[in-house]
Order: C-alpha cells, then sequence, then structure tokens
C-alpha cells in the first residue's frame, strides 16, 4: 500500500480531496491520509507523494513543510497548491517542491498529479 499525505485547511477543498482522489488512486493501491495542518514529519517517512496547501492556518506553511520535508530525506513528489495569486510566484522560488500550482482549475491540476504519483510509484521497488 502506497501512502499519499494531503494537507489543507480549507473545508471546501478537503472535502473535494476526499472526493476526488480516491477515484484517481484506488485505496486498495493507495491510503491516503489527510491533515488540516502540516503534520508531524513522521507522517511522511513512508508516504511516496504530499499536496499540499501553500498557507494555512497554523504550524509550517507549504513551502516551510515542502522544504523541512527534502531536508528529511523526503524523494517523492511535492505538489503545493495555492489559492492566491499573489503569493504564486513567492512559492516558485526553490522551497523543495516538484511542482507549484495555482488553484484555478482543482481538477485538471488533480489529475495530472495523480498520473505524476502513479508513474513514480512504478519506479518504487515493491
Amino acid at each position: 500500500m502506497r501512502k499519499i499525505v494531503v494537507c489543507d485547511d480549507g473545508q471546501m477543498e478537503m472535502s473535494f480531496y476526499k472526493r476526488f482522489l480516491p477515484r484517481q488512486l484506488p485505496p486498495d493501491q493507495y491510503a491516503i491520509k489527510y491533515f488540516s495542518k502540516a503534520p508531524p514529519l513522521t507522517e511522511l517517512d513512508d508516504a511516496i507523494a504530499l499536496f499540499t496547501d501553500g498557507s494555512m492556518g497554523e504550524g509550517l506553511n507549504g513551502g516551510e513543510l515542502a522544504k523541512a520535508a527534502r531536508n528529511r530525506g523526503f524523494k517523492g513528489p511535492i505538489f503545493l497548491l495555492t489559492g492566491e495569486p499573489d503569493l504564486y510566484l513567492h512559492y516558485q522560488c526553490p522551497a523543495g517542491a516538484t511542482e507549484v500550482f495555482l488553484k484555478d482549475n482543482l481538477v485538471k491540476i488533480l489529475t495530472d498529479c495523480c498520473t505524476s504519483i502513479k508513474e513514480y510509484a512504478q519506479t518504487l521497488p515493491s
């Protein structure tokens, strides 16, 4: 079972993730853990991918989480999504994220991210 971590403090976005991601990443192959703030970094130890909101209410923001994950040795894709256009360019700095997206077309973004996760998972040992 491959673990995916999702962090977003937005209730609407989280509800969408919970409905959409299991359709793209079958529950018999992927365990998706959801957090409304940055999780303890130990949650990433056995994860293969991370979705994170750019700015969350408390704790680390998405850029800080991506950087901390990379510093801890996390190798999987990190998808940083932000709904704040003014912060979009700020997150483009090399903070460890694989991709940075503006939440303007969440369905297409998540579909593309899930395809990337599946491709990455195929490169990992069973």
